[in-house]
Parts: structure tokens; sequence; C-alpha cells
């Protein structure tokens, strides 16, 4: 009887250790190698369908162990599917274990590397953002816009708790912002708005390109102008 309870015992250890091999096994390959290309797919089909826009993401990796992804060469085009609009080198973000347990999501680290965001202005709009016409983004602002009315969010509850969430060590790297404005005209202006607390909301700096090449040797090409509008807008 003795013996036979040491095989069943000795049986039970041996499926249980085959059982968690295999369940390791199968959760390292999913994690690794299944969901990493999967994601990369669905991530362009779905940012595309919402911008209105061409997606395109160089690889995607997961490592389940750590509980990082790792997003590479994101870009978003224009309205033409060539030319670069939004994009970066590489998305790092690394969540903790506690956030199994908290049920909240804990960020331990947020890594952006080279981000790239290129703004082109068409034409003066009173309206600024509010003009649909404007701006290299105005065809997703109006999507954005159109998708909304089409199927409004439901209504909030006001007995919901606010989602809980940590977020440590955020990192910018190599950013850069290019501004093209190509609205015809020789003037230049800037406006800003300030709060109640008497600090900037926000500010606008405008220098025609007709002030390109204007002024003497470093102020050349209209910096000297928007030296002059930023002064004004702070």
């Amino acid at each position: 009887m003795a013996d036979q309870m040491a095989w069943w015992r000795r049986r039970w250890v041996r499926n249980t250790g085959i059982t968690v091999a295999a369940a390791l096994l199968l959760f390292t390959i999913v994690g690794f190698f299944v969901l990493p290309p999967v994601a990369r797919s669905i991530a362009e089909t779905q940012a595309g369908k919402a911008l209105g826009r061409r997606v395109s993401i160089g690889k995607i990796r997961v490592n389940p162990f750590a509980l990082s992804l790792t997003v590479e060469q994101l870009q978003i085009f224009e309205a033409d599917g060539s030319t670069p609009f939004v994009g970066f080198g590489r998305l790092y973000v690394n969540a903790q274990l506690s956030s199994i347990y908290r049920l909240a999501p804990v960020v331990k680290e947020i890594r952006l590397e080279s981000p790239r965001v290129r703004v082109v202005r068409s034409k003066d709009s009173a309206d600024g953002f509010a003009d649909l016409s404007a701006y290299n983004f105005s065809d997703i602002l109006a999507k954005l816009k159109a998708d909304a009315a089409a199927a409004p969010p439901p209504p909030a509850d006001p007995s919901a708790e606010t989602p809980k969430f940590s977020i440590n060590n955020v990192h910018l790297l190599d950013g850069q912002i290019t501004f093209d404005d190509l609205n015809v005209g020789t003037g230049a202006f800037s406006e800003s708005q300030w709060g109640a607390d008497g600090f900037t909301d926000w500010a606008t700096v405008n220098v025609s390109v007709a002030r390109l090449g204007v002024g003497p040797g470093i102020m050349r090409g209209g910096l000297h102008t928007y030296i002059h509008e930023i002064g004004h807008a702070l």
C-alpha cells in the first residue's frame, strides 16, 4: 500500500512538473514570438483607421517576464501617404509586477527616443486650430470630430472611482519639432493667453516665410524676428 501511494505521489509530481513546464514554454512562445507581430498588425490597422492616415511600425518586442514593451520606428504619414508627420525611433515601457496585485498599472520606466513632429500651416485663419483646413493635421481633426459625432461616448458615471495608476522615470531623448509656415504674407505676430494663476496657458509665434533671408550675419533668416515675437509672447 505504501509503495502504491509513493508511486502515485511521484506520478503526480512528474505530471505537475510537465504541466508547469509546458505552460511556461507556451507562455514564452506566445509572449516573445506570437504576440509581437499580431500586436503590430492590429496597431497599424486600428491607428490608421482611427486617424485616416497610413501608419507603419517597424517592430514590436514584448518581454513577458520583464513586463516590458518596446515599439520601434513608428511613423504616421501625411495625407499623401509618404511624407512623415509624427513618429519616433523607439518607445520602451517597463511595468512592475505590483501592477498585478494592485489591480492598477504601475510603470517603472518610460523611455521615448527620437520623437519627430512636423507641423505645416497652409493658410492664415482667424479660427486657428478650429479651421479644419489650415494645418497638415486638419483632416485628422475633422475625422475625429465626425467619428465622435457619429458615435458619442456614453455619459460618465459620477459614482465611478478615478482610475489609479503610477508612472515613474519618464525619459524623452533627441526630440525634434519642425514647423513650416506656408502662409503667403510678410507679417509677423504673436499671441498669448494667461490663466487665472498668472502663468501662460499657450502662446503662438508666427513669422512669414517672406522674412526668411532678412537680416545681417547670424540674425539672417528672420531669427531676429522670431526672438522679437517670442519676447512679445512671453
